[in-house]
């Protein structure tokens, strides 16, 4: 006689070496030692090669401090665009780049110095270079590894950086080939200036903080004969009121812009004729406090036109002048600084006469070049007064406001001053308020093309402006989100000629030369290419170390004047001029690797202004054509209430704290969970929130891995046709969830994605078919094809799920394949994804939709009467069902399958008029087994305590034990 079983032993219970505790601030460091070991990216490469290629080229975070929440995010969500393309079956190279140069590089490497009693001037520009590269070196090495510790496989021990030789030449021969299609010229007009850092500043260096301004209302005697404008004004004291909160500026007036189709009002106050916009007439008097005016003529703005006025304190004209540019509120003045009044109340502000200063204001600049105005600027690149201003000379023209303010009152030119409250430009590293400044600098044109310098081969010169160019280009773009294509157009409609030129010295050189006896510019195609050979052999620090006779040709000499002696420009190429450029230095540099233009640029809302638009502009001066085909945005990262995240605030997420504390796997789960495209917020309470959303998946694959052991695929397996109809019906709904999110995936709404297999884990599986299936695994025979059959279907389904989590739970879904058996590529990023299947059975879906409706009543049911008392477990209730006839006979068909759908021991279906669930204790004894209730526990005389399933099961066990 055959030894009887041991009961406990012949429950299949789960097992595998996958945790439930996941541990991740110690797996996640072993598995990046994996990866690197078995250089798993070169891996992947090889896997792809001869594939379809798919490049994200990624803009360079900025090589000067750790990363944190927002670069985080950034690369993050690169990372799962170049892992869902990999895993679509494209060649996805990742090249991560680096912004090396710029301005707070210097400034960090000044303050630096300060602490050791030393001066940037103090030491040789090739000294103060080699310091600054070492810092960006260390910077970029730091952001390196945190990178990396997130999970993003790339060519990290290769990435571009801009300080490189190679980049550094290629940058130089892209502002070559601007200036030989035209696009480059040297210019005096206003440009953004940071006082404090002394230099130029583009749009994108520029943003807006909240600031008080003195408010002026001055006037300027009218010199023309006022019956010009109106025999009512003869002999009047007529005066044109000017409205402006930069008094500073008014030194440099030299004229007085109105509109010259809007009307005009001549208002008397008191003897005095004021001459101001005729809507703006009642807003002026009740702001300056006047009780009676009276109009006494009304005119438009162009009987104005040439008029003179005088200044309102020096011995000088201020021309009047018709511009379009001229609005009806608070902007009136404020054009030249591109003010903004979004925050300010509906009270309107202004004349509708605007102060003009050609040499500080862009507006300001273009009327005066049309009306022939000297561009006057007589504030220095310290923000002083030059000596030529009287009364202020050298002092700090934001120091000299109240002064001037002061000034006008006790000259009688003062109509009225007050504090006023605005959105004002300040530079984006030191924070301090900006100005407009009319300096020499080198422009980009964005609308009227050079002549070119030189011919290029087949390159002849341009023909269509910049502008033009660009617009025509971001309608071929695709923008997610869609609103991407209005604003992008808008940033070119609107803006100015790019100032490529800095008055600083880390940064790739101006590669010009000026002829010491002319003074003749020698911005020459060629001889940029040959600045640039030697630039790639040695970086651009050969600019500071070689003197010109070493950079220029042998031989060369002054095309105007012969002369042989030349000194070099000391003004530095915009940074953004400089990461614009990666579209040709990083995509036509890497072989066969990269290409231009890129399938995706990926970064924030701020890069419209910055690298979206120098990249489109390198790319059209290069080869005509956008360098992206796509652009995806993200917004900022703000904290659990919405508010920008700081640390004087406290209300700061480091990526290394999260990191540290759960693992970089819940950072990006949290970057896959949030609508990346608004802003996205991050507080300990969400990510407790990811924690547990992170948990539920672990639980879901080791739930099911668990169930896998001992089974083989290959030889197990059970033909789709012959499983059970809920293990169809699980692989339907794994085919329905892929589509979702593979449609997520390629549309990059990672969002959509994640809420996908969040509810196919949570409530397609853990809900309903893992608590169904669980008696099955457990009880029948190891091999029964009951206990295959679901063992089939968990073997697709966490195939699959390994598959569609690996972009966003990088580390986990790679642990969890290596624990599915027999498992024969080393890395599920190996893999790809499953094949979309062109059609889901619907009507499996439909049925099982129709069980659950019902088990949804069921369970109420048995948890009231839980409740009650009148069972404990549902295994001990049988389940009385009262159906409407067509539902009677659709469950007949399931019948045998129902106690185990609803979890109990017994289900009774009867004929009635509608759905009743009437629950009963259990008939017969409980199965020592299975813990089901059944008649037949006890006829069994080998196992007496179990009832007639596990009879079968345990036979067939027996049987297996002898085979």
């Amino acid at each position: 006689m055959t030894e009887t079983l041991d009961l406990k032993k012949t429950v299949n219970l789960p097992k595998t070496d996958f945790a439930q505790k996941a541990n991740l601030g110690q797996s996640e460091p072993a598995r990046l030692k994996k990866w690197k070991e078995a250089d798993l990216y070169t891996q992947i490469a090889e896997a792809r090669k001869g594939r379809e290629k798919f490049i994200l080229h990624d803009g360079p975070p900025y090589a000067n401090a750790d990363i944190h929440i927002g670069t985080a995010l950034n690369k993050i969500l690169k990372d799962f665009v170049v892992k869902t393309r990999s895993m679509m079956g494209y060649d996805a190279p990742y090249v991560p780049g680096y912004d090396c140069h710029g301005l707070p590089i210097e400034t960090h490497v000044e303050k630096k110095l300060a602490e050791k009693g030393k001066n940037k001037t103090d030491i040789p520009v090739s000294t103060f270079r080699r310091i600054c590269r070492e810092h960006a070196s260390t910077a970029m090495n730091n952001q390196t590894r945190d990178f990396q510790r997130l999970g993003i496989l790339g060519e990290w021990e290769t990435p571009y950086l801009t300080m490189s030789a190679e980049y550094e030449s290629s940058t130089a021969r892209l502002f070559g080939c601007f200036l030989e299609r035209g696009y480059v010229y040297k210019g005096l007009r206003p440009v953004y200036w940071c006082i404090h850092d002394r230099t130029a500043l583009a749009e994108a260096e520029v943003e807006y903080r909240e600031h008080t301004s003195p408010s002026v209302y001055v006037k300027f005697p009218l010199k023309s004969d006022p019956t010009l404008i109106d025999p009512a004004l003869a002999g009047k004291d007529v005066f044109v009121v000017i409205w402006t909160t930069t008094p500073w500026t008014l030194p440099a007036n030299m004229g007085i812009a109105v509109h010259p189709d809007f009307d005009y009002s001549a208002i008397d106050v008191g003897g005095d004729v004021f001459i101001v916009a005729s809507e703006l007439a009642n807003s002026f008097a009740e702001t300056c406090g006047f009780e009676n005016k009276t109009e006494l003529a009304r005119f438009k703005g162009s009987k104005l036109d040439r008029l003179e006025a005088k200044h309102a304190w020096l011995d000088r004209t201020s021309l009047i002048m018709n511009g379009d540019h001229v609005t009806l509120g608070e902007a009136d003045a404020e054009v030249e600084l591109n003010v903004r009044f979004e925050n300010k109340a509906s009270a309107k502000s202004g004349t509708g006469c605007v102060h003009t200063a050609p040499g500080h204001g862009a507006d300001d600049f273009h009327i005066g070049r049309l009306y022939g105005l000297e561009v006057y600027t007589p504030v220095d690149a310290a923000g002083r007064f030059t000596s030529d201003v009287e009364h202020w000379a050298g002092e700090n023209i934001f120091d000299a406001n109240p002064k001037i303010v002061e000034f006008l009152r006790e000259n009688g030119m003062l109509v009225y001053s007050e504090k006023y409250e605005h959105r004002y430009p300040h530079c984006w590293r030191c924070k301090n308020p900006v100005i407009f400044r009319a300096t020499p600098q080198w422009f980009i044109t964005m609308d009227e093309v050079q002549k070119p310098a030189q011919s290029k081969g087949e390159m002849g010169p341009a023909t269509v402006p910049l502008r033009q160019a660009a617009l025509e280009e971001i309608e071929k773009v695709k923008w997610h989100p869609a609103w991407g294509e209005g604003r992008m157009a808008n940033m070119f409609k609107g803006r100015p000629d790019w100032c490529v030129s800095r008055q600083r010295s880390w940064g790739v050189p101006i590669p010009v030369f000026y002829c010491q006896s002319c003074d003749e510019p020698v911005a020459d195609p060629k001889i940029v290419d040959h600045v640039a050979d030697i630039f790639a052999a040695e970086t651009a620090d050969a600019w500071y170390a070689r003197p010109e006779s070493e950079l220029l040709p042998a031989g060369f000499v002054c095309p105007k004047c012969n002369s042989a002696d030349f000194r070099k420009e000391t003004d530095i190429l915009d940074v953004w001029f400089d990461s614009g450029s990666s579209c040709v230095a990083v995509l036509e540099t890497r072989g066969d690797t990269l290409h231009f233009p890129a399938d995706v640029y990926l970064e924030g809302g701020d890069q419209y202004r910055g690298w979206f638009n120098s990249s489109l502009m390198c790319g059209l001066a290069a080869h005509d054509q956008s360098p992206y085909k796509q652009i995806i945005t993200h917004g900022w990262v703000v904290d659990g209430e919405g508010k920008k995240q700081s640390k004087s605030v406290g209300n700061v997420t480091a990526p290394q704290e999260i990191i540290d504390k759960s693992g970089a796997e819940v950072l990006r789960l949290w970057a896959a969970a949030v609508d990346y495209t608004e802003d996205v917020r991050c507080s300990d309470e969400i990510l407790s929130r990811v924690v547990d959303a992170y948990r539920k998946f672990r639980n879901t694959l080791r739930y099911a891995l668990g169930n896998l052991d001992g089974f083989n695929n290959e030889t197990d397996a059970v033909a789709e046709a012959e499983l059970l109809s809920i293990d169809r019906w699980a692989l339907a709904s794994l085919d329905e969830v892929a589509a979702k999110v593979l449609e997520g995936y390629k549309t990059y709404n990672f969002q959509t994605a994640y809420g996908a297999i969040y509810n196919f884990c949570t409530v397609t599986l853990s809900a309903r078919y893992f608590d169904i299936i669980k008696d099955r695994l457990y009880i029948y025979a190891p091999k029964s094809k009951e206990r295959r059959s679901a063992q089939t279907a968990l073997y697709r389904i966490t195939d699959t799920l390994c598959r569609l989590l690996a972009p966003m739970l990088a580390f986990t879904s790679d642990e969890a394949w290596e624990n599915i058996p027999e498992q024969k590529l080393s890395s599920v990023h190996l893999a790809e994804f499953p094949k979309s299947v062109s059609e889901v059975d619907t009507a499996l879906l439909g049925e099982w939709e129709r069980i659950y409706a019902i088990r949804d009543e069921v369970m109420k049911a048995l948890e009231n009467a839980r409740n009650d008392k009148q069972i404990g477990s549902s295994l001990e209730a049988k389940v009385v069902l009262t159906t409407d006839a067509g539902t009677t006979r659709f469950l007949l068909d399931y019948y045998d399958q129902l106690r185990y759908i609803f979890i109990v021991s017994q289900v009774e279906v009867r004929e009635g008029d509608a759905l009743k669930v009437e629950i009963q204790k259990a008939a017969g004894t409980k199965c020592e087994r299975c813990w089901n209730y059944s008649t037949k526990v006890g006829e069994f005389s080998t196992y007496p305590t179990v009832c007639e399933r596990c009879i079968d099961a345990l036979t067939e066990i027996e049987k297996a034990a002898t085979a």
